[in-house]
């Protein structure tokens, strides 16, 4: 199982800033994945920031993973809930 989290978990040194790997998946209204996305960021909070892009039409929910550890589920907003102005 070790193996498998070392295999998975890596950090890449990019100008000094220490990277991490994470998975982020694009579920549909049932909860199936759609597909998945690696992500390189420095932590969690930008890796969030990744993940909350992904959101699209058809896509009610980003899954963000870190190995086997669920960092976020992003629940994203409907076309209806947009505060955009027409």
């Amino acid at each position: 199982m070790q193996l498998i989290t070392a295999a998975l978990v890596f950090c890449a040194t990019s100008m000094g800033v220490q990277m991490a790997a994470y998975r982020a998946y694009r579920l549909d209204d049932r909860r199936r994945i759609l597909n998945g996305q690696w992500l390189d960021a420095p932590d969690d909070a930008a890796a969030v920031d990744q993940a909350e892009e992904l959101c699209e039409d058809g896509v009610p929910t980003v899954e963000l993973w870190q190995a086997t550890r669920l960092v976020d589920e992003i629940e994203c907003a409907d076309d209806e809930d947009c505060p955009c102005e027409s």
